[in-house]
């Protein structure tokens, strides 16, 4: 079986090798379109769009020279922007940890259309909270941070929640029927919503801890986890 993976090993090298050799060397025609999209026999493709991007950019900038308006030009094209905005979000968000004073602005309004920002409550320990009102967990964590926040709102503890609901009347029936005490605020715009792609926010529930100087200390935090960092950071 070891042997059989190295074989196999060498001989995927081998053909990805010949292949990338044609692209470099066609990258211009069309066929280099049809080359970086080849497969082995188990299905898995040859080059791939995130290891290989080098590839697809030098593809995308050639053809586009030659065949501006084709589709395959077109849906190259749109793999390396794609790329590049994945890139450019990731890099965002690690410098959101690397230069923590510079976390990203967050300005929605609250149930009764008062505007709030996130760099108002500077200073403190903050967590913001991504969460909806149809998501039976986003409830549960609630229940659970209430009794975390009156012990420690006082000593400077805050939770800067963001809704990602549609319907303003079922999020208000949730912060009412939880008697939320914190600040809690929603622009109805759902995945659309702003801060979700500053904060690159994947699924909800979901939340940031940021500390009293502004670091991001902590993402995805619950539970006694949350309990003993906030133990930590407010003594």
């Amino acid at each position: 079986r070891g042997m059989a993976h190295q074989e196999y090993t060498k001989r995927y090298y081998s053909i990805k090798r010949n292949h990338i050799k044609f692209i470099v060397s066609n990258a211009k025609s069309i066929a280099s379109i049809y080359a970086l999209y080849q497969r082995l026999p188990n299905e898995s493709t040859l080059l791939n769009e995130e290891s290989d991007i080098i590839y697809y950019r030098m593809v995308a900038d050639s053809t586009n020279i030659t065949y501006p308006s084709s589709p395959y030009v077109i849906a190259i094209q749109k793999i390396v922007t794609e790329y590049d905005e994945r890139v450019a979000l990731a890099n965002k968000i690690q410098d959101e940890f690397n230069n923590p004073s510079n976390y990203p602005e967050i300005e929605l309004p609250d149930m009764y259309g008062k505007n709030f920002k996130l760099s108002d409550s500077d200073g403190k320990v903050i967590l913001i909270d991504f969460w909806a009102s149809t998501s039976t967990q986003s409830r549960l964590n609630n229940a659970e941070l209430i009794e975390l926040y009156q012990r420690y709102a006082e000593s400077g503890f805050e939770v800067f929640q963001v809704s990602t609901d549609t319907s303003k009347s079922a999020w208000i029936d949730a912060i009412q029927e939880q008697k939320l005490p914190w600040i809690t605020l929603c622009d109805f715009l759902a995945e659309s919503s702003s801060p979700i792609a500053a904060y690159n926010i994947r699924e909800i529930p979901s939340n940031y801890l940021i500390d009293q100087e502004g670091n991001i200390v902590a993402k995805n935090i619950y539970g006694t986890e949350l309990e003993t960092k906030l133990a930590e950071l407010i003594p």
